[in-house]
């Protein structure tokens, strides 16, 4: 149940509001999904297009991971039951695969890191007082 209380980690903490409201429940979703078949240990895809929108608005990505973004932003929106086409790839090549792969990897560690920081984390005496 661990995985439900995680934080979603974004390269800008608190830009929350750059992601849409139909990609936070997805990150849910997959999340629950992640519970039910014991399948942890690498950020979803919906947490990883999260991570990219930001990153994206923060500085240019590199050359591989316009086409993951696009690619992941076209299949989170089918599973949301929408569908736009902007052109995104069918598939992702090698390489891409790689770096997702990757960057899964990344986030799932981050994430488990901020849970961790956030249990052990002495209450600040003005700021998380009972109201």
């Amino acid at each position: 149940m661990m995985t439900m209380q995680k934080p979603l980690v974004l390269p800008s903490p608190g830009r929350i509001d750059m992601i849409p409201d139909w990609l936070q429940d997805r990150v849910r979703m997959e999340r629950i999904n992640q519970v039910l078949y014991k399948k942890t240990g690498l950020a979803t895809d919906a947490e990883v297009c999260c991570y990219l929108i930001v990153a994206s608005h923060k500085a240019a990505l590199d050359d591989t991971y316009p086409n993951i973004l696009l690619y992941l932003r076209e299949s989170e929106l089918g599973k949301a039951g929408s569908k736009i086409d902007v052109g995104a790839p069918d598939s992702l090549n090698e390489n891409e695969q790689g770096c997702l792969r990757e960057l899964k990897d990344y986030l799932w560690d981050l994430t488990e890191r901020a849970y961790e920081m956030r249990k052990t984390r002495k209450p600040h005496p003005s700021l998380d007082r009972a109201q």
